[in-house]
Formats: C-alpha cells, sequence, structure tokens
C-alpha cells in the first residue's frame, strides 16, 4: 500500500472532529515518513512539483512532505501555493512548515512575495498554523 492510499484512508475512515486527534496523528506520521523517505532516495524535482499541481489533495500534502525531507525539491511558487491555494487545512499546515525551514534558502524576493501573500490568505487565529505564520512573519527579511 502507498503513502497515498494510506493517507487517504485515514482521511475517511477518521472523518469527523471526534476523530481529528487520531487523524491528525496518523497523518502526520506519515508526512513525516514521506519526508524520510526523501532523505535516501532521490525523486526528480520537477516530478514532485508536478505531482504537486496536478495531484489530489492527498497527493499534494506528501508532495509537500518529500519536499521537507529533501529541500531541493521544493521552490517558492509550490510554498506559496500551498499556503495561499491549499486543498485542505493540513495542506496549508505543511506548506507553512516548508517555508519556515527553507527560510534562510529563499531570495529576498521570494521571502517578501512569500509574506505578502501570507498577508492575503486567510489564516485561523489561535490555530497551529497561525502559530508558524507568525514565526515566518518574524524571520528576517534578507
Amino acid at each position: 500500500m502507498s503513502l497515498a492510499d494510506s493517507y487517504a484512508i485515514v482521511r475517511e475512515e477518521f472523518r469527523g472532529e471526534e476523530n481529528r486527534a487520531v487523524r491528525v496523528v496518523l497523518q502526520d506520521l506519515l508526512v513525516e515518513r514521506a519526508a524520510s523517505l526523501a532523505t535516501y532516495r532521490k525523486f526528480d524535482p520537477s516530478e514532485v512539483r508536478r505531482l504537486f499541481t496536478e495531484g489530489a489533495p492527498v497527493v499534494r500534502v506528501l508532495a509537500l512532505g518529500l519536499m521537507r525531507g529533501d529541500p531541493s525539491l521544493a521552490d517558492a511558487e509550490t510554498i506559496r501555493a500551498a499556503i495561499t491555494e491549499s486543498r485542505s487545512g493540513n495542506e496549508q499546515y505543511q506548506g507553512l512548515l516548508l517555508a519556515e525551514a527553507g527560510w534562510n534558502r529563499l531570495s529576498t524576493a521570494d521571502r517578501s512575495a512569500l509574506l505578502s501573500a501570507l498577508d492575503e490568505t486567510p489564516i485561523k487565529a489561535g490555530s497551529d498554523r497561525a502559530a508558524i505564520a507568525d514565526r515566518i512573519r518574524a524571520s528576517p527579511r534578507s
């Protein structure tokens, strides 16, 4: 069974707010598995970005996990899209984590563009996502 299949099963079987905690833990484990996989297996950056762009929400989140495991797979446009055009809360969360982890590798122009995008993107106040966004906003701009 693939990581995408496993993620989809977790998403389907643990629906509803009453199962949120279990769903989050299991989905985070699968994203961490994708990140780990990218540390020892080489992936084509353009293919991973294509998977993110064209993939279902599950695939998009796992592509972000791969990018966290191997930062060379990520680019500023994908990070921005994960945050501003996310298909799920977890995708936005993973995109914010990726932005935070890769902040020092982004150019000054990409940092500015990402900060502008953050200011225009609705992020639920008081959430884990808002805390990460606040940390990004407090990061050096150059």
